[in-house]
Order: structure tokens, then sequence, then C-alpha cells
């Protein structure tokens, strides 16, 4: 052998060691990737055959390749190989071939994912089923089999059946409850409507002339009988926010003037208690606004009782302020802050509720219904406003509340003298004898020439006759609660009359259903009253009716907001 051959023989020995120490490495590479995917095989396995789902492969023929232990427990093939007994329509439907609607089949030709709700027999029972159909692909981005996931979700329908009956439950208490407040509105209506022969019979009586004695127990019952009233006037208020029959009335009126009202009704009791009543209305206040008054002082002359009530020393101060920069629509904040005795950190959450005082001895100390501040904080809700409180035990009280309201420049009207109700003639319309006496009494003391009837047809009667006969009424008075004709429909028919369209309207109304001075105004009432109706308060508003009838005034609706703001005015003008 020559020397060149030998070197020959050296390299390709050379070279086949380099192929041999090559393979070596690639079988050790593949050694390697073989035992991590029979890692991960295993953990797939553990993970689909320790899970609660059931899992299916099944082929492009739809037949089962693979199943994990869910399955093979559900469909009873433990010991023969699936792929001999099973194809998706032995799972999925029971039919004899597979159909288009199968989820696999779906997934097997359109390579996307698809789901079904079905029911399947385990174990004898129906089980509620959600099946997902999922493509596995190969290199080529071609579906070879389908994965079936089925998730046995027969709990959750059960719990969506029970959460179903529970909201039919919720619904039939809410319903239940509605009836109940509307019963029970109904019944406070009922009780307060004596209260207003009460409270009238009392207000004339104390106008007569009564030794001290007498003008004492006059005064006694007349105090008793307003509280008796502030408790029904309560519970009325919550079973109609609860009924949802309580209704928001907006007009224009002086802010004001309702603060001026509110602090000359609890003025007295203040100066009682020898606590300071301090008044801030800060600057920059538009004068008049477009919210529902009554509502407004009601709030306040919750909150303003409460801290009086809650208070022995010191001083309650009321403040109105605008927080916003300013513009057509007004944000106002209400404040009322006490020296009292403040409420416990851990009760402030509960205030608000109903029929709930901060202590129970509270109640028995200073009483109450625990009514008024779930009133108040409904009303303000009501209102789109927002209700707060901050306090500190043994240092007193705050209540804000806040309101957004537009501006308004409307001027209010100038109720007339009471002398020139002298000669009118006044209707009354109200299906309550001792309401009527009441009111044609307090009427006829004016000078005015007052006639009574229960009916709305009567009513229509009465004003034809008198009309026909030349002496037409003048004014009259319909309560809200005729019931052999609805108001709007007597008003509208006595406007619609030749005989009696000139006849001003006023609408005796209860406080806890004002309803829409618009509403009212477009049937035809030119004025609206609140019962319990004091004589003040009608005397300005019948005056201020015939005053514009009289003296062709420019239309408005009057109220009784608008008659105090102008007595008020007057007042400030002297």
């Amino acid at each position: 052998m020559s020397k060149k051959s030998g070197i020959l023989e050296l390299d390709s020995v050379d070279s086949l060691r380099q192929r041999v120490e090559e393979l070596e490495r690639w079988f050790q590479t593949q050694d390697r990737q073989i035992l991590f995917l029979e890692r991960e095989r295993q953990k797939l396995s553990a993970l689909t055959n320790h899970t609660d789902a059931g899992f299916l492969v099944f082929d492009t023929q739809l037949q089962v390749r693979w199943m994990n232990n869910v399955c093979r427990d559900w469909f009873g093939a433990k010991e023969v190989a699936p792929r001999q007994l099973f194809r998706c329509c032995d799972v999925m439907c029971g039919e004899r071939e597979p159909c288009a609607e199968c989820p696999v089949a779906r997934t097997v030709l359109s390579a996307t994912v698809s789901h079904q709700e079905l029911r399947l027999e385990v174990d004898g029972e129906t089980r509620h089923i959600y099946a997902t159909s999922l493509p596995i692909k190969s290199h080529e981005n071609h579906v070879d089999e389908a994965m079936l996931m089925l998730q046995d979700i027969t709990n959750l329908e059960v719990l969506r059946r029970s959460q179903e009956a529970l909201v039919r439950a919720k619904e039939l208490a809410e319903s239940a409850s509605r009836s109940k407040s509307e019963f029970l509105a109904n019944m406070s209506h009922e009780v307060r409507t004596p209260m207003t022969g009460v409270l009238g019979m009392t207000g004339l009586l104390l106008d007569t002339n009564l030794t001290d004695e007498q003008r004492e127990y006059v005064r006694v019952i007349q105090s008793s009988g307003e509280a008796l009233l502030t408790i029904i006037n309560d519970i009325l208020d919550f079973s109609r926010i609860e009924a949802g029959r309580l209704t928001i009335d907006p007009i224009p009126f002086d802010m004001q003037n309702t603060l001026d009202e509110v602090l000359a009704l609890v003025g007295e009791k203040a100066e009682k208690k020898n606590i300071e009543l301090i008044v801030r209305y800060a600057p920059g206040l538009p004068q008049r606004v477009v919210a529902d008054a009554g509502r407004i002082r009601q709030v306040l002359l919750n909150l303003v009782g409460n801290a009086l009530k809650f208070t022995e020393q010191g001083h309650v101060m009321v403040s109105v302020e605008r927080v916003d920069a300013g513009g057509p629509l007004a944000q106002i904040r209400f404040s009322v802050e006490d020296t009292g005795i403040g409420i416990e950190a851990d009760k402030l959450d509960t205030v608000f509720e109903k029929f709930t005082q901060a202590d129970g001895s509270i109640t028995r100390r200073y009483g109450g219904t625990g009514l008024g501040l779930s009133i108040s904080k409904q009303l303000v809700e009501l209102m789109d406003g927002t209700i707060s409180v901050t306090s500190a035990p043994g240092r007193g009280s705050t209540f804000v509340f806040t309101l957004t309201m537009p501006v308004s420049d409307d001027e209010p009207v100038t109720a007339t003298p009471l002398a020139d109700l002298k000669g009118v003639r006044v209707l009354v319309l109200h299906q309550h004898d001792k309401a009527r006496s009441v009111l044609a009494e307090q009427l006829e003391g004016w000078g005015a020439r007052c006639t009574g009837v229960a009916t709305g047809n009567a009513a229509m009667e009465e004003l034809r006759t008198t009309a026909a006969g030349d002496d037409p009424y003048h004014i009259a008075i319909i309560a809200d609660t005729v019931e052999d004709l609805p108001v709007e429909a007597l008003a509208l028919a006595v406007k619609s009359d030749k005989l009696t369209e000139t006849t001003c309207l006023v609408m005796l109304t209860s406080l806890g259903a004002q309803g829409d001075a618009e509403r009212l105004r477009a049937v035809g009432f030119d004025a609206y009253l609140t019962r319990p109706t004091r004589p003040s308060q009608m005397a300005g508003v019948i005056s201020a009716v015939w005053s514009v009838k009289r003296h062709g005034v420019r239309e408005v609706f009057v109220t009784r907001h608008t008659i105090d703001e102008a007595r008020i005015r007057g007042k400030k003008k002297d």
C-alpha cells in the first residue's frame, strides 16, 4: 500500500467517526424530544383523565379515536376499543347516521369551533351537557381530527332555574309590597280627610269668643291634630313613594321666601327651647328657580325639625348656597347643622332607612316614626339630588342635600285683598260633607256666596243651571277625590261649554299627590290648593284667581307658593 492510499484510508476513518458522533448526538436529541413529548403526553393525559369534563377525539370519518376516563365511565367503554363502538351520532344525538347539525361534523367541514347544548343519559340520569368541538390540524393546515369537550352543567342549570324562580318570587313580593303600599296610601288618605274638618273647625272656633280655659283646650286640640296630621302625612308620603305614586311638580318659586316660610314654621319651637336659629343665605344665589317648592320645604322641615328635636342647647344653622360656576342650571346645596346629641359612626349608614333611628332609646325619649329621614332621602332622589350626613357623638350633625334646578326670571302674581271676594259666587265640589261645610263656612266668612255639591254630575248641572239663570258661578273649587267623574274630564266639560267656560277652576289636591301643574293647567284649571287647606292659603289663592278674572292679569297658574311669595314681597316693599 502506498503512502497516499494510507492517508485516504485514515481520512475515511476520521470522517466515519465524525458521522457516528453526529448520529449519536442526533439520537440523543431525539431521545430528549421523545422524553419531552412523553412528559407532555402524560401531563395532557393526567389533565384530561382527572378533570370533570369528558374529552373525545374523532377522525374525519366521525369515528371515535380516543376518549378520556370520564367518557369511558359515561359510555361504558372501559374494556373495548372505543373506535369499534362509537361514532359522533352515538354520543351526541343517538341517530343512526351523523347529521349536519352535529358540532363535530361542522368542525371537520369548516375547521371552526362549534358549540351545542344537549342532554345525555348517564347512569340512568339525564345530564345537561355543554359540548364544544375544536379542530386539530396537521402541519399542512388540514383538519385531521376533532376534539369534543363535554362539560356537565347540570348543577349550573339547576342554579339558573333557581335564580329564575327567585326572580319570579321577588317580582311577586314586590307586587305584594306595592299592593300593600297602595292600600296604606288609600287608608292614610281616608284617615287624613277628617282632619281637614277638625283643623278647620278648630281654626274657626279660635275666632269666636272663648274663655282663656276654652281657648287653651282648643289650642291643645289643634296642636294634637297637627301632630297627628304630621304622622299621617309621613305614612302617606312613604306609602306613595313605595307604590311609585308620588310625583314631583316643578314650578317657578322664590328660594328665599321658601326658606323664610320654613323658618317661620319652626321659629316658635326654637324660641321655646332657647336655641339660636341661624340662617345663611349665601351671595350669588338665584332669586327664583324652577323646582318642586313643596317637596323642598318638606325636606327642610324634616331636617330642621329633627335638628331642633335632638338639640338641647347651642344652635341650628340652615345654609343655602350655589356651588356651581353659574349658568341657566343652578346647583344648590342645602345644609342643616346642629349642636345636638350626634350620631355614632357605625349608625350613620342606617339613619336614612325606614322605621330606623340611631338608638332605640331615642324613640322613647324624643318620639317619632323613624320615617322622616327615609322620606327626605327618597324625595331628594326623586328630584335627582343627593343627600348625606356627617356627625360625631356629643358634637352634633350636619345633613346636606344638593339639587340641580333651572333658574327662572318669572315674576310672581300679586294677590288681591280679601274684600274683592264679597259677592263672588263659589261652588265647592267635595264628596265629604264635613269638608264641604268647613270650606263653605270659610268662604262665606270672607263674603263669598257658596254652594256645595258631592258629585261631578251634580256640579256640572249646578254650573249650567245658574249660568242659564244669569247668576253664574265665578269660581269652582274641585276636590281630586270625585268618584263619579274624573276631575280632568269635568274641567274639560266646564271649559268646553259656552255657559260655563268663564268659570275659574281651582283644584283641591292632597299633599302626597300634587301632580303635574302643567297637566292641570292644560285641562283648564287656573290654580290648585293642597289639603288640609288652611284659611290663609285658600284666601290668597282664591283672591289671586279672582284678581286674574276681574282685572285681566296675564294668564298664570296660581298656587299657594306664588301667593306666599307675593305676600312676602309686598311686606318687604312696605
